[in-house]
């Protein structure tokens, strides 16, 4: 990624160089596939410290997607703008992550592709719902505000991320 050109511009290339993937091996169903919950963050989980129990929240989404997937929603939102915390951050979350189920290599390595899709479909989502009037002014600026910042850190990280996924 050109890190002079602009972050739309930046944008637009990841998006290219992502279709293939899209095409070729993601609409095939050249990936495995389970039962995701689709926007897996801090948010939609509780947790009961005295029974030391966990609860998975907000499963509208629930839906048969491919694997890496859900470990993508979950990094994406950890990004930050230094490629030595989010590699820290990544190994962190995928050594838990894997303890339980483990990702082949192919399915690390789209990783990055797979999160300026997600965050660039987040916007496009809360534009959508902001318009028909679904969320109000102010929680369409809150949430927007957090999705933009999200994008450009993987935007601005994405050469780091492809190398830290392509080592995992």
């Amino acid at each position: 990624v050109r890190k002079k050109k602009g972050i739309y511009q930046d944008i637009a290339i990841i998006i290219k160089k992502t279709l293939p993937f899209i095409k070729k091996d993601f609409l095939t169903k050249r990936y495995r596939e389970q039962l995701t919950h689709g926007d897996l963050h801090m948010g939609n989980v509780l947790y009961n410290k005295k029974k030391r129990y966990f609860l998975i929240v907000d499963i509208d989404g629930l839906d048969k997607r491919i694997v890496s997937g859900e470990i993508m929603v979950i990094i994406s939102y950890f990004l930050t703008n230094s490629a030595s915390k989010n590699k820290k951050i990544i190994k962190d979350i995928l050594r838990g992550y894997e303890s339980q189920f483990k990702l082949t290599k192919k399915e690390k390595e789209i990783i990055p592709q797979m999160i300026i899709l997600r965050k660039y479909g987040e916007i496009l989502w809360l534009v959508n719902q902001y318009e028909k009037h679904k969320i109000s002014s102010e929680k369409f600026k809150r949430f927007i505000h957090g999705t933009l910042k999200q994008l450009g850190n993987a935007v601005s990280q994405y050469n780091d991320l492809e190398e830290v996924f392509r080592n995992e």
